[in-house]
């Protein structure tokens, strides 16, 4: 057991970032097509909460004008349907770009297990 533990710690390990990439060079043109696709929607979802920080400050700005008596109710009234429009657009956005890396996932474990079972019959076939 002791010696186990030596012949592990003695082996030489590469970086992680190398074992990384190592494992996705074998990796199908879809799947890295499909990884790239859901890393884009990845930074698209997390560009969405400083977005909308910017449309809820400028909705306090809007309040504010309007309480401090520098804008009219009808100013006020469509700055106010401007900006919701805007948090409505970004929701949505998000909901949207949010289900992508999901689908992502879903779609290259369908075709793992459809590849897997293309093997399994191609093997079994040649068997029999």
């Amino acid at each position: 057991m002791a010696m186990e533990n030596e012949q592990l710690q003695d082996t030489p390990r590469g970086s992680p970032v190398k074992s990384y990439f190592k494992l996705w060079a074998h990796a199908a043109r879809s799947d890295v097509l499909l990884r790239a696709i859901g890393t884009m929607a990845f930074l698209a979802a997390g560009v969405a909460l400083p977005v909308m920080t910017i449309v809820f400050g400028a909705f306090v700005n809007d309040f504010n004008d309007w309480g401090s008596g520098k804008s009219t109710p009808d100013r006020f009234k469509d700055a106010v349907n401007k900006n919701a429009l805007y948090l409505v657009y970004i929701f949505i956005a998000r909901f949207a770009v949010g289900s992508v890396p999901l689908k992502r996932y879903l779609l290259i474990q369908m075709s793992h297990v459809l590849s897997f079972q293309r093997w399994l019959t191609s093997g079994l076939c040649s068997i029999m």
